[in-house]
């Protein structure tokens, strides 16, 4: 798909449909069927996944939303998905999700100064979805560190490329969807103003 053809799409489709037509489906130019498969596969020894999604730009071809690197260089909106780019997978299960969360309520709960403050854990958590990258660094979660430590791993398999993988663990469907329906009205408001 072209960019135009994207943006016009996000222009005249509302958001949820949008996000059903076009992010909650089997297609993905840039992660094949059977890549997605792998990591099935891969991870199942970890956890019970529900429902998986490649998400992002490996999904639409485009990264939608600026972004911040850590070296502080910012990428654009519609950037063009490149050798650069990771993949974004979205997992859905209830299972896991409570069991990780239970895991790092215990550990706020061990913690001196209540409530604690975990990066911004708590901010995603709202939202449904736990972002790895907001996990407490100095401590070790069974659960969580088996998903995620495959998550990780499959960024140096070969039949994925070779490329960062990034994983985010939501509760279930509902939550991948309105997350993704929220950024996609955030490009509608960012193309209205265009």
């Amino acid at each position: 798909m072209e960019l135009a053809e994207l943006q016009n799409l996000i222009r005249h489709t509302s958001a949820d449909d949008f996000v059903q037509s076009k992010i909650l489906t089997k297609d993905c130019p840039y992660f094949k069927e059977e890549q997605l498969e792998h990591v099935r596969k891969n991870i199942s020894d970890a956890t019970k996944q529900d429902e998986i999604y490649v998400v992002g730009s490996a999904k639409l071809g485009f990264g939608l939303h600026e972004k911040t690197k850590r070296d502080g260089t910012i990428l654009p909106a519609f950037r063009a998905f490149d050798a650069e780019s990771d993949i974004d997978i979205a997992f859905a299960s209830s299972e896991l999700f409570d069991v990780v969360w239970h895991e790092v309520s215990n550990f706020a709960f061990s913690q001196t100064r209540f409530p604690t403050r975990i990066n911004k854990l708590g901010d995603y958590l709202v939202y449904g979805w736990l972002r790895p990258d907001h996990f407490p660094r100095d401590t070790r979660l069974l659960n969580f560190d088996r998903w995620n430590d495959k998550i990780r791993a499959l960024g140096r398999d070969n039949t994925l490329g070779r490329r960062k993988i990034s994983g985010a663990l939501y509760r279930n469907v509902e939550f991948i969807t309105k997350y993704q329906a929220r950024g996609i009205n955030t490009c509608k408001k960012l193309l209205e103003l265009a």
